[in-house]
């Protein structure tokens, strides 16, 4: 993975209201970007036109990220995520990037980024989910998945549980466990569908 060097610890904060965009070939490399970007970027726009995109990556940045982000790009779909970035004095710049494939006859022909400052909460998910990808790591705690899914899907099982119950006391069981069954798997399939939607 690209290092560039050298960094500093001085964050880069830029106006909410920019969009910062650029275009690149099939390997990768700008073929345009707006003033925002080059701005933002440190660089001159001679220095970023025909060079590998990664020339603004940090090199805090997990390269399990920009696999992801590559193999989800080349087949032809949509990706999102929080980057950290290098200006070219070392400075470093958050962003919630957006990039997505650029079809020509019905073939991926390039890619298109468009990036707005990520917002600091956003930037302390990414911060925390970054550290441990890179300690080989979930990036997300077990915990913290399982909270995110008992909130998720609580309109499903909470009702369900309270039938469930409701059952076992007044007609026992048999009829409870089959009212905890039905909970289970409706949430199971919830889970399941509201993921492929998302997809």
């Amino acid at each position: 993975m690209r290092n560039n060097q050298p960094v500093t610890l001085n964050q880069y904060h830029f106006d909410d209201d920019l969009r910062l965009i650029s275009g690149t070939d099939l390997r990768g490399h700008i073929t345009y970007c707006n003033d925002a970007f080059v701005e933002v970027s440190g660089f001159e726009k001679n220095e970023l036109i025909g060079k590998p995109h990664n020339l603004v990556r940090h090199p805090d940045m997990p390269s399990e990220v920009f696999k992801d982000m590559w193999a989800c790009i080349s087949s032809g779909k949509v990706w999102m995520g929080l980057v950290k970035n290098r200006r070219k004095n070392g400075d470093y710049y958050w962003v919630s990037a957006f990039v997505t494939p650029v079809f020509e006859n019905n073939k991926v022909a390039g890619y298109e980024s468009v990036r707005v400052t990520a917002l600091p909460s956003e930037i302390a998910r990414a911060e925390a989910a970054y550290a441990r990808i890179k300690a080989n790591k979930s990036p997300r705690p077990l915990h913290a998945i399982i909270k995110h899914q008992v909130i998720k899907l609580l309109p499903a099982w909470l009702p369900m549980f309270i039938l469930s119950i409701a059952l076992t006391e007044f007609w026992g069981v048999l009829p409870g466990a089959m009212g905890l069954c039905t909970l289970i798997l409706s949430t199971a399939w919830l889970g399941y569908k509201q993921q492929q939607d998302w997809f």
